[in-house]
């Protein structure tokens, strides 16, 4: 079965980013810098908004929170929020203009995040919450340094406490988060667009632009 979802003014805009929670609700990130997203209720599915106040730029990725009414964006002026759905509200943020939001991933697992910087590091922010709900560290719990050019995609492993990334430089490098050294390092043929690991954790893809 296909189900369509439309921004209201899906011809003006274009989507960036989408997002599939496992109830089937979706999110998509937008050039403009907001967000869509639709969540199913009983009386059927309910389309909410949220314009970023201070976000004036393009959403690069938003991914859900599973077991939760959050989302995580990310935005290419860097910042990184999370927002709660019930309400609407940015509830945490972390990351600063060095940061590249088109370049993030979300952690499930372990509730990090990574992203990539202008200097061509990857920071990784913990999104542990202190008991009255602030964040219990805003700093980056971890900074990866290894590749020479800017950061193209990044993904976590679901089963073990790894990384992968790949940059404009032509490599793929796989990190242990637990150390944060580098434990592989694979030259591609052309320039990366994406990195993936399959759900069991033992494989990577990647997308070159040659195709």
């Amino acid at each position: 079965r296909i189900r369509l979802f439309e921004c209201p003014d899906h011809d003006q805009d274009l989507i960036w980013s989408c997002a599939l929670r496992k109830d089937g609700s979706v999110a998509v990130g937008r050039y403009e810098g907001d967000i869509y997203y639709w969540t199913k209720q009983k009386k059927g599915w309910q389309r909410g908004k949220i314009q970023p106040s201070d976000q004036d730029a393009s959403i690069g990725r938003v991914q859900f929170i599973e077991g939760t009414s959050r989302l995580v964006s990310s935005a290419q002026n860097g910042g990184i929020k999370v927002w709660d759905l019930k309400t609407g509200n940015c509830v945490h943020t972390v990351g600063n203009r060095e940061c590249n939001g088109f370049y993030s991933t979300y952690d499930q697992t372990r509730n990090r995040v990574a992203i990539g910087t202008e200097d061509y590091g990857i920071h990784i922010y913990s999104l542990e919450e202190n008991q009255d709900g602030t964040l219990a560290q805003t700093d980056p719990v971890m900074i990866l340094d290894g590749h020479t050019s800017d950061i193209y995609a990044l993904d976590f492993s679901s089963k073990q406490d790894m990384l992968a990334s790949v940059a404009e430089d032509e490599y793929l490098h796989l990190w242990n988060l637990a150390t944060g050294d580098p434990i592989y390092s694979f030259e591609l043929d052309a320039s990366p667009r994406s990195v993936s690991f399959n759900h069991q954790g033992n494989l990577i893809t990647v997308g070159l632009q040659n195709g």
